[in-house]
């Protein structure tokens, strides 16, 4: 039997080291600026400016606005076939085969902490939705052309608003299969083989693992 996942994985961008009082000033910063728009949600207090070396969740030389997507916790939703048109049934809808949370990574200091991690993963099994679908075969051959054609992914929120997955370039979504021999008794452990990534699944799709990236 092979089993099949979808994996998330979200590199972070290391911004340059920030003494404590730039950081405290950064956050107080960012306080002050929350409560303004609070207030006067219509106004617009920033201007756009080219991010010089980057950030948790942009790249260096990226462009920075008021559209921006920032660290903010996230849902990464994955489907069998196109999500509603209703983002309000997304965290629910009946093709939806399960859900990743990307939790806000703002605090993260990985200068000041070099053994934080730099990548974080996710996995989201697939085989349930895929049998659930009457889809009895499970072998690549009939599996991955499937998937392919089928498999997609959104992204939202906390407040079912959604995400435009182009504007999170350190997420990467992709594929993979391991063939699995399951256990005879209750002594024993089941047999795990190699693990194949399908990076023809998600070449071409925004977010996606596209063919000649490395898995991080």
């Amino acid at each position: 039997m092979i089993r099949y996942f979808g994996f998330i994985t979200r590199k972070l961008i290391q911004p340059p080291p920030l003494i404590d009082a730039e950081a405290n000033a950064s956050s107080n910063t960012d306080r002050l600026f929350a409560l303004w728009q609070a207030i006067y949600p219509e106004s617009n207090f920033s201007s756009s400016q080219v991010s010089a070396f980057g950030t948790l969740t942009n790249d260096p030389g990226s462009m920075e606005d008021v559209n921006t997507h920032g660290p903010s916790p996230f849902f990464v939703h994955l489907y069998l076939g196109a999500a509603p048109d209703n983002p309000g049934t997304w965290s629910f809808a009946p093709n939806l085969i399960g859900s990743h949370s990307v939790l806000d990574t703002s605090m993260l200091n990985t200068a000041a902490n070099p053994d934080l991690p730099t990548t974080f993963y996710g996995q989201i099994p697939l085989n349930h939705a895929l049998l659930a679908a009457g889809n009895s075969d499970l072998s690549p051959s009939k599996i991955v052309p499937l998937l392919r054609s089928q498999l997609t992914w959104e992204l939202q929120n906390t407040e079912d608003v959604p995400l435009d997955i182009s504007n999170v370039p350190s997420l990467k979504i992709h594929v993979v299969g391991q063939e699995v021999k399951p256990r005879v008794s209750d002594n024993e452990f089941p047999e795990y083989g190699h693990v194949q990534v399908y990076r023809e699944v998600t070449e071409g799709k925004t977010g996606g693992l596209q063919e000649g990236e490395d898995v991080e």
